[in-house]
C-alpha cells in the first residue's frame, strides 16, 4: 500500500499504474480468500482490515522520505518471507514449502527491471535499493531450487 502511495506522491506514472493493479488484485485476493475460506472467523478478518486501512489512513502522509522507507521496508520484508521456511527446505531436501521456481524467476526479473528503472531512469533510492535485495534475495532462492528441486507429488 505504501509503494502504491509513494508512486503518486513521486508523480510517476510507470510506478503508479503497476501497483494501482497490484493493490486492487491483490484486494481482489484478500477479498476472495476471506470468501471462501473454510473456517473464517469474520469479525477479527473484518477487524484486522479495519485497523488496517486506519493506520494507512493515519500514517499515510506526503512525506516522500517515511513513505519510501515505508515501501522499502515492507517490500524487503515481502522479498524475504519465502526464506522462513528454510529450515523445513534443508531437512526435507526440497523446496516444496517454498514458492515455485517459475514464481521464484519471475520476482528475480522483476527485481532485475525495478532495479534498471530506479538506477537508470529516475535514480530514486527508494525503488532501486529494495530491489537490490529482492535480486540478493531472490537469487539465494534460485540457488536453493537448483541445490533441492521440488518434489514430485504422486497425486
Amino acid at each position: 500500500m505504501h509503494i502504491y502511495r509513494y508512486g503518486f506522491v513521486i508523480e510517476e506514472s510507470a510506478v503508479c499504474i503497476p501497483n494501482t493493479i497490484g493493490a486492487i488484485v491483490s484486494f481482489g485476493c484478500v477479498l476472495v480468500h476471506g470468501l471462501f475460506s473454510p473456517k473464517i472467523n469474520w469479525a477479527l478478518y473484518s477487524g484486522c482490515f479495519a485497523f488496517i486501512m486506519l493506520c494507512v489512513h493515519f500514517v499515510m502522509s506526503n512525506n516522500i522520505k517515511f513513505l519510501g522507507l515505508a515501501a522499502s521496508g515492507l517490500s524487503v520484508l515481502l522479498t524475504a518471507a519465502p526464506l522462513v521456511t528454510l529450515g523445513s527446505v534443508l531437512k526435507e531436501k526440497s523446496t516444496a514449502s517454498m514458492p515455485s521456481l517459475e514464481n521464484t524467476f519471475a520476482l528475480f526479473l522483476s527485481a532485475v527491471l525495478w532495479c534498471a528503472y530506479g538506477i537508470i531512469v529516475v535514480n530514486d533510492v527508494f525503488i532501486y535499493g529494495p530491489n537490490i535485495f529482492g535480486l540478493g534475495m531472490t537469487s539465494f532462492q534460485l540457488l536453493i531450487h537448483s541445490w533441492y528441486p521440488q518434489s514430485k507429488s504422486l497425486l
